[in-house]
């Protein structure tokens, strides 16, 4: 009678330690999903952080800033004059007043006309 009560007990705490030990292994096993996760998350913020640092060294430069002055806030050294051309000057003449209507554009023409 007491070797069954040994032996039941002794099956039990096997019993438990298996399932403690595969809810381990489970745990075990999402755990390294996040960690692939976490890596690849490090190695994105490496990059941006390399495009960063390659910015900041560029907007660093004397050469960057004179650029920005010049083409942005229309700023210039002295003795430097400034040419202004009316927006009106760049824009090319309307394209659609020199083309001929379009094929379906005349069939379209001839035939509600």
């Amino acid at each position: 009678m007491i070797k069954k009560i040994v032996l039941g007990t002794a099956c039990l705490a096997l019993i438990c330690l298996i399932v403690n030990f595969s809810q381990q292994i489970v745990k075990l096993w999402g755990l390294t999903g996040v960690l692939k996760n976490k890596n690849n998350q490090v190695l994105l913020l490496e990059k941006e952080n390399q495009v960063l640092e390659s910015r900041l060294k560029k907007v660093a430069d004397s050469s960057y800033v004179e650029e920005v002055a010049r083409e942005k806030l229309g700023m210039a050294k002295t003795g430097e004059v400034v040419v202004v051309i009316p927006e009106s000057d760049l824009l090319p003449p309307a394209v659609e007043e020199s083309l001929p209507p379009l094929v379906w554009q005349q069939w379209w023409k001839r035939f509600a006309d």
